[in-house]
């Protein structure tokens, strides 16, 4: 029997900006469960890990396939959504994904796949009036309205456009919420549904636990 392995099998090397994040921790642990190897994208060094300015430097490594999803969250309980915070998420995304589609693009082997990340309010909102029916939307529809959140993912989407089409395949994704399931490690916690949850879930959870939902 033969024991060569085919390329569709082989283990591949994924790069992720954002690792380290809700969606990305998540993506890691799929992938290094098939027997990928995984790097990060980080603001910290350390194992498995390549700093921002460590890429901006010395450029990208070779790997199969490079994810973005690096960027602060747009929501933060702790911080008020004044001009300040808004410029802080969208440099946080933006200038991150300028600085791997540059690294990208400077690569004399580069990756086969590009994966960039975006939100679904890409698509913006404004108000509907009774005569008017609710729009189907989809990849190629365009924003029905502006505000901050369409013109951040429109910002954010044009920086991931600066990438080599000719030498690298681009795959854009538009995320709607992700929820998380709720870890409950003890009885008390199954009982009062109380548990350790990551992504948007604690921010709208706890209303609904108190029965206020």
């Amino acid at each position: 029997m033969s024991t060569d392995v085919s390329l569709a099998n082989a283990p591949r090397h994924i790069i992720i900006g954002g690792g380290s994040g809700f969606i990305g921790s998540a993506l890691t642990k799929a992938l290094r469960a098939r027997g990928d190897r995984v790097s990060w994208i980080s603001r910290t060094p350390g194992p498995d890990r390549i700093t921002w300015d460590e890429l901006a430097e010395n450029g990208l490594p070779v790997c199969d396939a490079v994810v973005n999803l690096a960027g602060q969250h747009i929501l933060d309980i702790r911080r008020r959504w004044d001009d300040a915070y808004r410029d802080e998420v969208i440099r946080s995304r933006v200038d991150t994904t300028r600085t791997l589609v540059a690294a990208l693009n400077k690569s004399p082997a580069p990756p086969a796949v590009f994966v960039s990340t975006a939100g679904k309010c890409f698509y913006g909102t404004k108000e509907l009036d009774a005569t008017e029916a609710h729009p189907e939307l989809d990849e190629d529809s365009k924003p029905m309205g502006l505000d901050f959140p369409a013109e951040l993912v429109g910002q954010w989407e044009a920086a991931a456009d600066g990438i080599d089409a000719d030498r690298i395949r681009h795959a854009k994704l538009r995320i709607g919420v992700v929820l998380g399931k709720v870890e409950r490690k003890s009885d008390i916690g199954r009982l009062w549904q109380i548990g350790r949850a990551r992504g948007f879930l604690p921010v709208i959870r706890l209303p609904f636990c108190l029965g206020l939902g």
